[in-house]
């Protein structure tokens, strides 16, 4: 009989999911539960290793969600790192060069580095005539 209750919602089911069977992507419904939940789930502890379809949808979306959480909180991470980053360390650089590299594109001023050049105050069309 206890075949017949999912583990994770205890509801009687028909057939459903092993928790130990590997799944699309390497995925083993017990290991997510074990580290997800704080369970301690093994295969001959004499509780059910099924688990109804709608639970184990929804775990395995749970885990998509957080592999492209991951994807996406790494490409942020890289973003972060080439702009600001390397702008810091571009722009460090440059605070070490003599040469005046870039240039106000108002008053022409020459600049040392970017950051010099992007806190210049912008003139508007009009202003102080």
């Amino acid at each position: 009989m206890s075949g017949n209750i999912c583990r994770v919602c205890l509801y009687l089911i028909e057939n459903g999911c092993s928790l130990f069977e590997v799944y699309e992507n390497d995925l083993v419904l017990s290991e997510v539960l074990n580290k997800c939940l704080d369970m301690k789930i093994e295969e001959d502890d004499g509780v059910s290793s099924m688990v109804y379809d709608g639970c184990a949808e929804v775990i395995m979306k749970v885990v998509e969600d957080l592999v492209e959480i991951t994807i996406v909180e790494k490409e942020a991470e890289e973003f972060m790192l080439d702009k600001y980053i390397c702008d810091d360390l571009r722009d460090h650089m440059d605070s070490h060069c003599k040469e005046l590299k870039y240039e106000c594109g108002v008053c022409k001023k020459r600049l040392k580095s970017r950051t010099s050049l992007s806190k210049r105050p912008i003139k508007t069309a009009g202003a102080g005539a």
